[in-house]
């Protein structure tokens, strides 16, 4: 039989749609980066016709509050995220306080570099066991070439560098590079700090095109190739509808709790989006201020 595919939504507003592959092996894992604006926050599977809509797990992880600070544009949709030169697994919790998944990943006309010392972590703390891998280009002369896309072309990027010196360097080794996206400087020239994080990141969404090509460059004073230990890549996604007023959320899962209403379409927020409004309420809509329920 055909495979389910539906929507999910964040609260009141779309997030993505969800495609199964054909092979059950492989699943289908979503990650947002998300601002809260109300003490509720719901996902919601949306039945689209095409199959019934199912998930195995919701994970909730709290972050710091001085990472990932680019949340003030918009939520941010995790598209990868990067472990170069590990080839022993997937990294997370207990790595990793923040549970986040870091994918290993070689690179062709690469060496992978490891060293068994400490790594300091920096503001955005990416765990020890990630920083220990880097790799930089085969050859010395060469320029280090990541390159991606995305099937909407209006995505906005965020990019997250986390650059680490493992190597001992000798007195006239000098490893510089200047960064590049799509080719125009973005930063540099910069030299990773001796065993210490370093991270390097849009301030502002990447311009829209319609491939991306980030680009790692030695500098003429630099003896030593480009290195790069991890990568994050973000899409910027606007959940812009406001949730019901809490207050009025709490006093109708009260009741629904209290009266065991057995309403099937009684879930997620209560006036929000209008048209999943919640059976038997009624609502009123101010585009200054949270929805109201007014009629029960």
């Amino acid at each position: 039989g055909q495979l389910p595919e539906f929507d999910i939504y964040l609260g009141p507003d779309y997030w993505d749609t969800v495609i199964l592959f054909n092979s059950s092996s492989r699943p289908v894992t979503m990650e947002i980066i998300h601002v809260l604006t109300s003490d509720y926050i719901h996902v919601c599977l949306i039945n689209t016709g095409r199959g019934t809509p199912f998930i195995s797990t919701i994970e909730l992880r709290l972050l710091a509050r001085n990472m990932y600070q680019e949340t003030d544009f918009g939520s941010l949709y995790l598209f990868g995220r990067l472990n170069f030169g590990n080839t022993y697994g997937i990294v997370r919790y207990k790595a990793d306080k923040y549970d986040r998944r870091w994918i290993p990943i070689t690179w062709p006309n690469s060496t992978s570099l490891y060293t068994f010392d400490q790594i300091n972590s920096g503001s955005f703390g990416p765990p020890d066991q990630v920083m220990r891998d880097a790799i930089t280009p085969k050859y010395p002369n060469d320029s280090f070439v990541i390159n991606w896309g995305s099937i909407n072309k209006t995505d906005k990027f965020f990019t997250y560098m986390h650059f680490a010196e493992i190597e001992t360097l000798k007195k006239n080794q000098t490893r510089q590079f200047n960064i590049y996206m799509n080719g125009n400087l973005s930063f540099g020239p910069f030299s990773p700090y001796n065993h210490t994080t370093a991270t390097v990141y849009s301030t502002k969404p990447e311009i829209v095109a319609p491939k991306y090509t980030l680009t790692l460059n030695k500098t003429k004073n630099s003896t030593l190739p480009p290195i790069i230990n991890a990568l994050e890549l973000y899409t910027l996604k606007h959940l812009p509808q406001r949730h019901t007023n809490d207050q009025d959320t709490s006093a109708l899962l009260k009741i629904k709790s209290t009266y065991k209403t057995n309403k099937n379409n009684w879930q997620g927020d209560p006036c929000i989006p209008q048209e999943f409004v919640w059976d038997g309420i009624g609502c009123s809509y101010d585009d200054t201020d949270s929805p109201r329920i007014v009629l029960l």
